[in-house]
């Protein structure tokens, strides 16, 4: 029960349900994982996941987000790719792709505060355009709009 109500304090989210699945990854993990559901298909997986990766650093840095990465990407209606829960082999077989090494160390440059993707400066969000069909103003990567 702690763990439920820790997860919903940090994270400003309510994914508990399957609460013992998060709280066994680390932070490190999660941003991996985040980055390797959201972005490993755009601009041959590397540069998306970069891009990805930045915003999650922006936000950390932002007074308006938490300032851990396993709450930021965790935070409710941020990350699609955490809406519904999948089992947790899952998250294991993503973590064997040939992307998650580098997703791992875009996630390691994440939690050491440190800039991933030149392209962006400050950027706190990004939609897929295609997707949502909206014309936002932004830097254009890929498929998707970062503002």
């Amino acid at each position: 029960m702690i763990k439920i109500l820790l997860l919903i304090f940090i994270s400003g989210s309510l994914i508990a349900d399957k609460p013992d699945l998060l709280f066994k990854r680390s932070g490190k993990e999660l941003v991996a994982l985040t980055l390797l559901m959201e972005a490993r298909g755009e601009e041959k997986g590397f540069r998306g996941m970069a891009s990805a990766a930045q915003v999650i650093r922006n936000r950390m840095n932002h007074h308006d987000f938490p300032d851990m990465a396993r709450a930021v990407v965790l935070e409710l209606n941020q990350f699609s790719c955490w809406n519904n829960l999948k089992n947790d082999n899952y998250y294991e077989d993503l973590l064997k792709l040939p992307e998650a090494k580098a997703a791992l160390a875009y996630a390691h440059d994440v939690i050491r505060n440190r800039k991933i993707d030149p392209r962006l400066n400050g950027e706190l969000f990004y939609q897929n355009t295609k997707i949502t069909g909206k014309k936002i103003k932004g830097i254009v990567i890929g498929n998707h709009t970062f503002y």
